[in-house]
């Protein structure tokens, strides 16, 4: 665990009105409390509500890290309801329909509103997720009476299996009900239900608010923050966690919330240079440390071995002329012939057997007059 500690050697040249959060004045400077640095000591070392205690920072609910700089990547949010409806239908047997309850604005269809209501509070108390009833529309047929049922229910994956479990039990409460018995009578029977037509018809639940986490994380951090429903009930994630929407690419780091947002804080960084944001491609210190002077050796050597090439190609180069130019002055042949246009008689070549003459001549036949030839004049003339 690392350990920060404040210091309390900053010069100024301020005065004792000037220190903030408990310093004390020594005649030239501020001498801060723990957890508090700067010229007056008016900063404090733990962020986001954090305190100091005992050399380390307590940080609140959803703030992590040394000075509690980053928010949580998760937030947990408890008991959070959504709204849901049943869309139902029943029949009451004991009253009578007039076209006065077609009208909703009528005074006919606000009494029987408010007494339906009370009715089925009482049906439906033992729910804890009722919350009232809405009718619809009133019709013919003794009196049909098409409504929907408000619920609040805990959000969670499995809300709508919940609501559609409450939709059975709205219905089955109609068999419990014993105000009325099967002929309609009864000392409290303001409503005569036929069970067997009540039904539900559909059921909706509505999806968590998008902007439900601002309500929990403090106000530079809402942007960053999205609900997501689990089977448990809600929490408010970021980018850093891999269920978002849109997860943050971290490869070889770890994911955090500072206040500029989400972003990766690369692992092992004495050991690596990183070269984007997402701590995806890196080299290796150690690698490069290495690689350096062996890329240099290679170097040397490719070097090396290019010149050793190039020598041994001039040499033998070389070599191939001096074997021309032997075979040339060597040559048993009485004419010699060249590329210059002349031919030179080689009189010192001899068959076996015969007599050597002990001159030669040059045989200027076969140059080419018409070519020019220009000698350079001496620039001395040594006379013996």
């Amino acid at each position: 665990m690392t350990t920060l500690t404040t210091s309390t050697t900053t010069t100024t040249t301020s005065n004792p009105g000037q220190c903030q959060n408990g310093a004390t004045w020594d005649g030239t400077k501020c001498v801060c409390p723990d957890g508090y640095y700067g010229v007056h000591c008016e900063m404090a070392i733990c962020q986001n509500g954090g305190t100091w205690v005992d050399g380390l920072c307590q940080c609140t609910e959803n703030f992590q890290g040394f000075e509690c700089q980053f928010a949580k990547e998760i937030i947990e949010v408890k008991d959070v309801t959504v709204n849901a409806t049943v869309e139902m239908k029943t029949k009451v047997y004991n009253r009578n329909f007039t076209d006065e309850l077609e009208d909703k604005s009528s005074a006919a269809f606000k009494d029987f509103e408010k007494e339906f209501k009370e009715q089925m509070r009482e049906l439906y108390k033992h729910m804890e997720s009722y919350q009232d009833v809405v009718i619809n529309k009133l019709t013919q047929g003794s009196i049909v009476v098409n409504y929907t049922v408000l619920l609040k229910v805990l959000a969670s994956v499995t809300a709508n299996e919940t609501v559609e479990s409450i939709s059975k039990n709205l219905v089955s409460s109609f068999s419990n009900y014993t105000a009325c018995n099967e002929s309609c009578q009864g000392n409290n029977c303001p409503f005569c239900f036929n069970t067997t037509f009540t039904n539900v018809t559909n059921y909706k639940v509505q999806e968590v608010e998008t902007r439900l986490c601002d309500s929990y994380i403090p106000e530079d951090f809402k942007s960053y923050y999205s609900p997501l429903v689990t089977a448990t009930g809600v929490v408010c994630i970021t980018r850093c966690d891999k269920l978002s929407a849109d997860p943050y690419p971290c490869v070889h780091g770890t994911c955090v919330v500072p206040r500029s947002g989400p972003q990766c804080e690369c692992s092992e960084q004495s050991a690596f240079w990183y070269q984007d944001s997402a701590c995806s491609s890196r080299v290796s210190k150690v690698g490069v440390a290495v690689a350096v002077p062996v890329a240099g050796l290679v170097v040397a050597i490719a070097i090396f071995t290019a010149f050793l090439v190039r020598a041994r190609r001039q040499k033998e180069e070389y070599r191939d002329k001096l074997t021309s130019r032997l075979e040339l002055y060597c040559s048993t042949e009485e004419i010699w012939t060249g590329s210059q246009g002349f031919a030179a008689s080689n009189q010192g070549a001899t068959w076996e057997a015969t007599e050597t003459p002990n001159t030669a001549y040059i045989n200027l036949e076969r140059v080419d007059t018409s070519q020019k030839i220009n000698i350079q004049r001496p620039s001395h003339i040594v006379i013996p």
